[in-house]
């Protein structure tokens, strides 16, 4: 069930209006100036009316939902009538967003009180927002967004909804398409801006091409726009297009034409996007691929077919993905991870944490050099397969009271995901190795897509303020069972009833050289590595055919008796049938080392609280504990006593 905005329960509402026989007139969003402006502004000659004040017979929809009959006069609010003719093209996630839409139709089935109901999707949580039917008009027409059939109200009262939530229509304008769009969808936004790229930079190209493509062929919502001054928004751009307005893109293709068709195009790989423009403009565009244009008027509909380039409104248009990227600027991505409305190549196992940044010790700012910037909230998870993509939303809490935040008011975040021991469990106070680096923007939400190898990483959510504070949640979709948490703890517990824990080591074993399998033993060397310490283990990968393998495998300890107990690292050959024990290096730390120092720094056999990098010789165990078997293993290790130092 949605969350009920402001606490009102429309089943409750309109039961009640129908018993008293009136309609319903909502508190919480007068019609008044009030609802319209935040600003003192003048309101005269605006006059609220509800729909069936407007026509004779007023409907939600009028024959069927179509993205070609929005009209939107404002063009500070045309972001709007962009995201309800994308939210249109799939008619499954508008029924989201309008719930029971033949209920609350216009019918004589369907008992009117003036009341109606939108599901939006706010900070995770679905929440249900109730609203009268009473919209803002001037001279007997709506003023904001609107049908180009008179009698069709659905955008009108949606953007009434929404306006509610921003706390009035005015503040409407601070709005972001790419924002409203997950707020009506629940997805993930990918925000991506290539005003510093050129077509030149041939990776950069084919990077954004490559996610355009696959977007769209896994149903993601994208539209796109030229970023201008506010004032010039809506002005004339290059050949044909509109400056500041939103361009929904409905097609990427790839095209490798036939040997007729390539002499025809002059080209081997042909890459063109269809885009459908804003309300109210039409199909202006005059460069390559527009209707009248010569690339167009060379090709037969036949040729066309061949291509698959075909036209399902009049709005639409085809562009070439190089005239796309010289003129757009920014592009909204939505995608849609592991739901239930769309079959994905992919299945994608969702984690939802919420966090803050605080003035206890959590936030640390984004600079990745400062010796603050760990002191950040963290959220670790496992990437368990060989490779595996994870992708990764930071999302600020924009609720600002009973409103939505302008973006004015924005912080600026982002995130960074580091590589972290195999067995990490507790807070990461020194920095591991940098994987990823997300953008740091000031939007509602930073979003990264990260190609990771197997092992334990931690992101480090990071706001630029260090003495802004606010709510954020954190979104990871990866394959397998990421187990993301939170890292709250510093360290283990210690006192009464509690382990006493005298030293904390993190040690890496790099690599070792010169590994050999024993005599008389035939099949290839495989190795892994086993790292032990009282009664803990961490095993590597395994590294084919190799006497000389590089590992990379880190793990920190805790340790009750450092003297005692030393840290070995055992290696193995791994077989079809079964594993062999090849060597152990054990990594002493002598008692002379330990008595009596106070800090970890004494302790040299254990590298100290700067760490330092070692070569040991291995040997065998058991009865052969002490013969010297060939190879020899790389490691580097530090310690402290100060069990939140590692």
């Amino acid at each position: 069930m949605p969350k009920a905005f402001k606490n009102q329960n429309y089943a409750a509402i309109k039961k009640a209006c129908l018993a008293e026989g009136t309609l319903f007139e909502d508190p919480e969003f007068p019609a008044t100036a009030k609802s319209l402006f935040s600003t003192s502004l003048d309101s005269e000659g605006i006059e609220w009316l509800r729909p069936k004040e407007l026509c004779r017979v007023p409907k939600l929809v009028v024959e069927g939902l179509s993205s070609d009959d929005l009209v939107c006069d404002d063009v500070a609010r045309s972001w709007f009538a962009t995201v309800c003719m994308t939210l249109v093209r799939e008619p499954r996630l508008w029924h989201k967003v309008v719930p029971e839409s033949t209920k609350q139709e216009w019918d004589v089935k369907n008992p009117y009180a003036g009341i109606f109901k939108f599901s939006v999707w706010r900070f995770g949580v679905w929440t249900e927002v109730v609203i009268d039917d009473r919209l803002p008009t001037k001279d007997g027409k709506l003023i904001y967004c609107r049908s180009s059939a008179k009698n069709e109200f659905w955008s009108a009262l949606l953007e009434k909804a929404y306006a509610k939530l921003f706390g009035d229509y005015e503040a409407m304008a601070e709005g972001r398409a790419g924002d409203a769009i997950v707020d009506f969808t629940g997805g993930v936004v990918e925000k991506i801006s290539f005003k510093s790229l050129t077509y030149s930079d041939t990776t950069a190209k084919n990077s954004v091409f490559g996610k355009l493509k696959d977007a769209y062929e896994n149903k993601a919502l994208m539209n796109c726009y030229i970023e201008t001054q506010p004032w010039l928004a809506g002005t004339d751009g290059p050949k044909g297009l509109i400056n500041g307005l939103g361009y929904v893109i409905t097609m990427v293709k790839e095209i490798e034409p036939g040997s007729k068709l390539r002499s025809k195009l002059g080209t081997n790989n042909l890459r063109l996007l269809r885009l459908y423009s804003p309300p109210g403009v039409g199909s202006k565009w005059t460069g390559a691929w527009s209707l009248k244009s010569k690339e167009m008027s060379q090709m037969t509909v036949l040729d066309w077919e061949k291509i698959g380039v075909k036209y399902d409104k009049e709005e639409d248009f085809w562009i070439s993905y190089q005239d796309f990227m010289s003129i757009f600027t920014n592009i909204n991505i939505c995608h849609f991870l592991n739901t239930s409305f769309f079959s994905m190549k992919k299945q994608w196992q969702e984690t939802v944490l919420f966090s803050s940044w605080s003035h206890s010790g959590m936030n640390g700012g984004n600079n990745l050099d400062s010796d603050t910037v760990l002191r950040n909230p963290q959220f670790m998870f496992d990437i368990t397969a060989e490779k595996d993509t994870a992708i990764v939303s930071l999302e600020q809490k924009d609720i600002k009271g009973d409103g939505i935040s302008a973006i004015s008011d924005m912080k600026t975040i982002g995130f960074y995901i580091m590589k972290v021991e195999q067995n990490r469990k507790f807070r990461v106070h020194i920095k591991g190795e940098l994987i990823f680096s997300s953008d740091f923007m000031k939007s509602r939400n930073a979003f990264g897509r990260a190609e990771l190898k197997r092992g334990r990483y931690v992101a480090v959510a990071c706001c630029e303020n260090k003495a802004a504070l606010g709510d954020f949640m954190f979104r990871l979709y990866a394959g397998g069972s990421p187990c993301c948490v939170e890292l709250s703890k510093e360290c283990p517990a210690t006192g009464c009833c509690k382990p006493k824990y005298k030293m904390v080591s993190t040690i890496e074993v790099v690599k070792a050289d010169g590994l050999a399998l024993p005599e008389n033993t035939k099949g290839s060397l495989d190795p892994y590595i086993v790292i032990v310490c009282e009664g803990h283990k961490v095993t590597s990968a395994t590294m084919k055919n190799t006497g000389s393998p590089t590992f990379h495998t880190k793990a920190t300890f805790y340790r009750k008796n450092p003297t005692k107990n030393q840290i070995t690292v055992e290696v193995y050959n791994s077989g079809r049938l079964r594993n062999t024990f090849l060597c152990q290096a054990r990594i002493d730390i002598p008692a002379k080392d330990f008595e009596g120092c106070t800090t970890t720094d004494d302790c040299i056999g254990q590298g100290g609280e700067a760490g330092t990098s070692k070569v040991f010789d291995v040997y065998g165990k058991k009865k052969e504990a002490e013969i010297k078997k060939p190879g020899k293993v790389h490691i580097f290790i530090r310690s402290s006593h100060d069990l939140a130092l590692l």
